[in-house]
């Protein structure tokens, strides 16, 4: 028979009890879950500060980039490139096509001289440029297609693969950074580019009244912006000082079918941005209502996700900066300097610095 001692029996209980008590109760392990959960609570928000300091940072190096590639441009022609470039052989000025931009024109500036002989190929390396045509959708050139990262900011989640699906299925290239026009709606650029002096009046919506426009105090020549339609601007002109003009600002471009950030079209939101309303504006832009910008019942005005709209009668639109970043948007201004403008500044602040001759004081922004 084995014979156990009781010596070895009470050694192999003390390890059993040893081992119980080595483990984790389930209280425990409560506790350690909620722990660790408290901890990424409280990383998680750093995490994403952290990331969106980085894409502010990179969007702002986008804008020095088009900032310097503008005074590139400045100095090889004596004048900021036009805003758009517009058929000269209808003998108006303004008139289709309207799709060369300045987004286009300073691509040999980016470093991208093989996109821009293709553009010129079929509209002329310099003026007149008597070449452009509108081509229909079906007839666009692959290289029309061809969306550029530095025109796009990484914060706004719209517009995969830097270009956009219109509605019709046309493919364009987009850009998060429009050009600052003249005065409060497109109107004032067709006024402007026909010497009418004229200024505009914004319509009334069918859906919702656009806000009305201000009396104004100064003339249109006065509420000039560094961009027009088929005019340059040379620094001579900008009397207000580089430093204190608006070049290029931020725009939103939205994953729906529409213009917004489309630079082939001279429109407010497409390559047109104006001073009706201040940075990210609860107040709705107002864009044209019967193609591809808003139309009524489309579902295009979305105010959740900064990007409210209200169709308007052609030449009656107008679209403000807009973007992601908290608190404000980034711009360039005529000095290739970049900062970064509160949502809070004051209108008639904002207005000064997005004309460049109105010969206002500014304020502090």
């Amino acid at each position: 028979m084995p014979q156990f001692s009781l010596r070895s029996s009470r050694k192999q209980i003390s390890l059993h009890r040893g081992a119980r008590q080595s483990g984790f109760t389930l209280i425990e392990l409560l506790v350690v879950i909620a722990i660790i959960a408290i901890l990424i609570a409280l990383l998680l928000p750093a995490v994403q500060q952290a990331r969106e300091a980085a894409r502010r940072t990179q969007c702002r190096n986008n804008l020095k980039q088009i900032g310097l590639a503008l005074h590139n441009y400045h100095d090889s022609f004596r004048m900021f490139p036009p805003g758009s470039i517009n058929s000269p052989l209808s003998g108006n000025r303004w008139q289709y096509p309207e799709w060369v931009s300045f987004h286009h024109l300073i691509l040999p500036q980016l470093e991208q001289s093989a996109i821009y002989e293709r553009y010129a190929e079929d509209w002329g390396r310099r003026p007149p440029w008597d070449h452009i045509y509108y081509p229909s959708v079906p007839e666009w050139p692959d290289y029309l297609r061809v969306g550029m990262p530095v025109f796009r900011c990484p914060t706004d989640p719209g517009a995969p693969n830097n270009v956009k699906v219109l509605s019709d299925s046309g493919i364009v290239p987009c850009s998060n950074y429009l050009g600052m026009w003249s005065a409060f709606s497109d109107n004032d650029i067709w006024a402007e580019a026909s010497s009418s002096g004229s200024i505009s009046t914004l319509a009334t919506s069918t859906t919702e009244p656009i806000n009305p426009l201000p009396e104004p105090t100064l003339t249109l020549s006065q509420m000039k912006g560094v961009f027009g339609a088929s005019r340059g601007t040379s620094m001579k002109n900008i009397t207000d000082g580089s430093s204190n003009t608006i070049c290029v600002a931020e725009y939103l471009t939205g994953t729906l079918g529409d213009f917004r950030g489309a630079f082939i079209t001279t429109r407010s939101s497409g390559k047109v941005l104006h001073a009706m309303y201040g940075p990210n504006s609860r107040l709705r832009d107002g864009l044209l209502g019967s193609d591809q910008s808003c139309r009524a019942g489309s579902g295009q005005d979305l105010p959740d996700q900064n990007l409210p709209c209200a169709p308007t009668g052609n030449g009656n639109n107008t679209a403000g900066s807009r973007s992601q970043h908290t608190g404000g948007v980034q711009v360039t201004l005529c000095d290739g300097s970049v900062r970064f403008v509160s949502d809070s500044i004051d209108l008639q602040t904002w207005r000064n610095l997005s004309w460049m001759s109105d010969g206002n004081v500014l304020g502090e922004f």
